[in-house]
């Protein structure tokens, strides 16, 4: 098994990231959703309808990715962090 050797603080930033990351594409999704019904009140066309039915058809990945990310912070991440907590606590008396 290999060894890896991270900070808890590098971790915690990573897991922050990780979930500013699924929340912002999330939001985005919804936000550029919402824009394109605004817009499609008004103007449509075929170039348009493809585009839309493309965006809407990819919604599940993103949703699934954003979902993914979410998981990753807070479920794989957390005991790695503990676990370097704990090796720094043990070396800072060193």
């Amino acid at each position: 098994m290999a060894g890896a050797h991270a900070s808890s603080r590098s971790l915690m930033e990573l897991q922050s990231e990780l979930n500013a990351l699924s929340t912002a594409l999330r939001d985005l999704y919804e936000a550029l959703e919402s824009d394109m019904a605004r817009v499609s009140d008004s103007w449509i066309d075929q170039q348009f309808e493809n585009f839309g039915n493309e965006f809407r058809s990819r919604k599940e990945a993103i949703m699934e990715l954003a979902e993914k990310y979410n998981q990753w912070a807070n479920k794989y991440l957390p005991p790695r962090i503990e676990l370097a907590l704990k090796y720094e606590g043990q070396n800072a008396g060193i």
